[in-house]
């Protein structure tokens, strides 16, 4: 009868333990209907991924499953075009609390828990939303106006890119300094992850790490984390751009990628990555453009086979004159520790990394100067 007893006791404790471990979330969303994806990430020896999903229903979705302490989150909405927009990574509690997202700022969601009220009542969040706005506004305008560039004068054009320019540096800016604003926080280790996905310079990611108080820094997570950041050396500038074989979708056959021109933007994308598809027509017009003469473009699709169609399909709507390579799902970008999209190289002629992810705009600006 003891015996009975005590695992009773033992049923109702671990019953009431998983309780405390549950999380809900109650979202709206500023679409009707679609889907959206509730995603986190574990940092242990490697990364690994658990998602959640959701129906969007008049505006509004729910979430609910078991909370890991300090795990980073985001989500992931497919939008009318069926592309994905991906949010910021952020941090969780037990029980409920609630999300909103304006489908114009994706990668902004407000999330109201304790762990996220310092991140939210702070100037940072106010200031780099309302950057997000002003570079959105632009965006909008160019899709607007720049259709017909002929109506424009260029000292119009040149001005907008500035501008643009401008408010893109101090949103960078901003968030290099989100680690010192956020110290004690594990929002400031998920931030450093989250520039570790998009290829940002490591020694910068090392810097930040060093602004973490000790407290962050030595959970398992930051520790797992620390040692990712010393391994990707392999693709930093200065480095030669690694070799390797890959199937050339012009000719069907397999080939190395080699660098004939000056300067040579190596790009990797899928078919499912917005960002990504937004570039192709400032790199087109840079191909074909008055900077061709020392501007070539690699393109490396890292498309699933289930995914393939999508890219068939694409391809055909832009007709990309460039060479064109698959890395079908994605192995050899495995090995080059490519965790987010879209992911470039600028490299010479003798395949030395010379830039690292820049943006179309600075793309320009460089190619211009070193004409």
């Amino acid at each position: 009868m003891i015996k009975y007893t005590l695992i009773f006791f033992l049923c109702i404790k671990f019953f009431a333990y998983s309780q405390t471990k549950k999380f809900n979330i109650n979202g709206k969303i500023t679409v009707n209907n679609g889907i959206i994806y509730l995603k986190k990430i574990t940092l242990d020896s490697t990364i690994s991924f658990q998602g959640f999903i959701s129906k969007i229903d008049n505006g509004k979705f729910s979430f609910e499953g078991n909370l890991d302490e300090n795990n980073g989150y985001f989500f992931e909405i497919l939008n009318k075009e069926g592309l994905i927009d991906r949010s910021d990574l952020f941090l969780l509690d037990t029980g409920i609390q609630y999300a909103s997202i304006d489908i114009k700022f994706p990668q902004m969601p407000l999330i109201e828990n304790k762990s996220m009220e310092i991140y939210n009542n702070h100037t940072y969040f106010k200031q780099r939303k309302m950057l997000l706005k002003n570079i959105n506004w632009l965006d909008s305008l160019e899709k607007s106006v720049f259709l017909a560039p002929e109506i424009l004068q260029d000292s119009l054009i040149n001005a907008y890119k500035l501008i643009r320019k401008n408010y893109l540096d101090r949103e960078i800016e901003l968030g290099d300094n989100l680690h010192s604003y956020f110290s004690d926080s594990h929002i400031s280790l998920w931030n450093i992850y989250q520039k570790y996905q998009n290829s940002y310079d490591v020694n910068s990611l090392l810097a930040f790490f060093e602004r973490l108080s000790g407290e962050i820094q030595s959970t398992t997570q930051a520790q797992n984390l620390y040692n990712l950041l010393v391994r990707q050396d392999q693709t930093s500038v200065g480095k030669v751009f690694p070799s390797f074989s890959l199937y050339n979708l012009k000719d069907d056959t397999l080939r190395n990628i080699d660098f004939h021109k000056k300067y040579t933007l190596v790009d990797f994308w899928w078919s499912g990555c917005g960002h990504c598809i937004k570039e192709f027509p400032t790199y087109l017009e840079l191909y074909q453009g008055e900077l061709s003469s020392i501007f070539d473009v690699v393109q490396i699709s890292v498309d699933k086979t289930s995914a393939l169609k999508q890219l068939y399909r694409i391809r055909e709507k832009f007709n990309f004159p460039w060479r064109e390579f698959l890395d079908e799902n994605g192995k050899t970008t495995e090995f080059l520790k490519l965790n987010s999209f879209p992911s470039n190289f600028l490299v010479d002629r003798q395949g030395v990394i010379i830039k690292k992810n820049i943006r179309p705009h600075d793309l320009e600006q460089f190619l211009k100067i070193s004409k």
